[in-house]
């Protein structure tokens, strides 16, 4: 039997990316001035066009509670049952999607009966697979909105997600197509800019590295499932073990 964590996807190299990303930014954010002031045109520029100076304006990461999600702890919540599960999945992650696809199911309708109390972490681990495009982190921003505005839409639009993941390097569904794809799932609401929602990710993922070495990962009441993620009889004797 081969190892079940040999090809699980690592947060090492996502973690440092995660990093690198959030000091690029803060620095420049530092060069266009905000928290400390702006920067303005240049004098030529200003004298032709008389305008003020540009402020760019850091996006609003959202925290707290709203609807199904807990910005602060980092998860999308289904139900209020006794046994607790935490789930870490990246939309990109093939593993997550067998998981997702096999195990799931089952701890959704044990989430929703209130028999458990699910608590899915977004996260985008895998975001480099295709820097250009950084789906995971789009397509996790699009699942922390909808689980906020449209708690009730989330379930159907995971699923969706793992039903319509890219290959490795590939580039993905476009924001448009991500928002058709929530639309075809019963979401009403528009996202028009979920820059906020994407640092949020980024956040997030970095916390999650702290917590967890690879993809998917999941606990139940606080132990870990150290077992093949593809074989839902073995993950259901674990979950049945308490």
């Amino acid at each position: 039997m081969t190892n079940p964590q040999r090809h699980r996807p690592r947060f090492d190299t996502a973690f440092r990316r995660q990093i690198s990303a959030a000091c690029l930014a803060g620095a420049l954010l530092v060069v266009v001035g905000v928290g400390t002031g702006c920067t303005p045109f240049p004098p030529e520029a200003a004298e032709r066009t008389q305008a003020s100076p540009i402020v760019v304006a850091a996006p609003t990461i959202p925290t707290g509670t709203r609807g199904a999600m807990n910005f602060d702890d980092g998860y999308v919540k289904i139900g209020t049952g006794k046994k607790t599960v935490e789930v870490w999945l990246d939309p990109m992650c093939a593993e997550c999607r067998s998981f997702a696809q096999t195990s799931l199911p089952s701890l959704f309708t044990d989430g929703l009966e209130e028999r458990a109390t699910l608590r899915i972490h977004p996260v985008a681990v895998q975001a480099g697979q295709a820097p250009e495009a950084d789906y995971s982190t789009r397509a996790s921003a699009m699942l922390a909105a909808i689980a906020a505005e449209e708690p009730s839409k989330a379930i159907e639009f995971l699923r969706a997600l793992y039903e319509h993941q890219p290959a490795s390097n590939d580039p993905g569904l476009s924001d448009q197509q991500l928002q058709d794809l929530a639309r075809e799932v019963g979401v009403e609401s528009t996202f028009s800019d979920l820059t906020g929602y994407r640092e949020w990710v980024a956040q997030a993922t970095a916390t999650a590295g702290s917590k967890t070495s690879h993809l998917p990962a999941v606990t139940v009441d606080d132990k870990p499932f150290s077992g093949h993620v593809d074989d839902p009889e073995e993950f259901a004797a674990f979950y049945r073990e308490d």
